[in-house]
């Protein structure tokens, strides 16, 4: 079972949603959120979504669609290079509302982990991006 007491309804809620949307059958859960899910570390606030399907296969606007449909508050964060991915915040209203990152990734190298429906990466699979991201400065 998910350690669900490390996150908000707001975001179970709304990975619940996605998890279940076709349009993100490709994506699976990554970084703080997706551990803190697995292994029950911390609280964790925001959505990284990460897809290792071919670079420039996504239609971010459908997903953007999609979000609008689905979320009463959508809005776009341009705090990133459109070509790899996109931000936004999601929720009921401004000051109900969290972080989702929709983004490309490398291959993943073991299959999702998938509990409650919701697809992840591994364990170690996070710690690889981690220690990625940190020797990348």
């Amino acid at each position: 079972m998910p350690h669900y007491e490390t996150v908000s309804e707001l975001l179970r809620s709304s990975l619940d949603q996605l998890m279940s949307a076709e349009e993100f059958n490709d994506f699976r859960l990554v970084g703080g959120t997706s551990l803190s899910l697995q292994i029950g570390h911390r609280e964790s606030v925001d959505i990284d979504l990460f897809s290792d399907v071919e670079y420039g296969s996504i239609d971010f606007e459908a997903l953007e669609a999609y979000l609008r449909e689905s979320f009463e508050y959508v809005d776009t964060l341009a705090n990133v290079i459109p070509a790899i991915g996109k931000s936004f915040l999601i929720g009921a209203d401004s000051e109900n509302a969290l972080k989702l990152d929709i983004f490309y990734t490398d291959a993943f190298i073991q299959p999702a982990y998938i509990e409650d429906n919701i697809r992840m990466a591994t364990v170690e699979e996070i710690i690889a991006m981690k220690i990625d991201v940190v020797q990348r400065g």
